[in-house]
């Protein structure tokens, strides 16, 4: 009885211990179709005063709330970032309404690494990127990008940008990670801004 366990136990053993050398990750369901993702935005205030001209520096730019929930089967990989700077995707507001002759004004992020950033994109996600489980959540506040200099009710709505990769990169993303990197575009259920005068 005793040999037979210890036969049991030292099988079992090897088979977990040579199961990481397999160099082909088993088919899932990710393989067949794409993650399941809801993007949700939700405003800091709900009511701003439209910017002036003549008094730039006091302009109310407003904020949200940005949050991306897995709600599929399997986990994927989104970057830490919150703002969509770089080729790391992220999230952004598209902001819509009356705008008038007067327009707007709009904020623009921009990233400097420098001519000799060159990322190793495989081992950055697998290093420092969230692996969102289903039910999890992230996000983060940002500022709107958009800065009405007119009055009116403004729609917004909260997107989540995929990163910015080639052809051939997310190939081999999806040939060497065990779980996918969320590479389409989210966008949530539009909430709405008043601007006063």
């Amino acid at each position: 009885m005793r040999f037979s366990l210890w036969l049991l136990l030292s099988c079992g053993l090897s088979t977990c211990a040579t199961a990481p050398l397999q160099t082909r990750l088993p088919a899932g369901p990710w393989k067949k179709a794409p993650p399941k993702a809801v993007v949700e935005i939700s405003l800091t205030k709900k009511t701003i005063h439209a910017c002036d001209n003549a008094r730039l520096r006091e302009c109310d730019w407003g904020a949200a709330t940005f949050r991306i929930t897995n709600c599929g089967s399997f986990p994927f990989y989104v970057s830490k970032t919150i703002g969509n700077v770089e080729w790391h995707g992220g999230f952004e507001d598209i902001v819509t309404g009356p705008f008038d002759t007067k327009g707007a004004l709009h904020l623009g992020a921009a990233a400097d690494y420098g001519p000799d950033y060159h990322p190793d994109v495989l081992k950055e996600i697998q290093e420092s990127w969230i692996l969102l489980k289903p039910g999890d959540s992230y996000g983060g506040i940002l500022p709107l990008s958009t800065a009405p200099l007119s009055a009116g009710k403004y729609k917004v709505v909260g997107r989540r940008s995929p990163p910015h990769l080639s052809d051939e990169l997310r190939e081999q993303l999806a040939s060497t990670l065990e779980f996918p990197v969320l590479m389409e575009t989210v966008e949530s259920k539009p909430v709405y801004l008043k601007v006063l005068k």
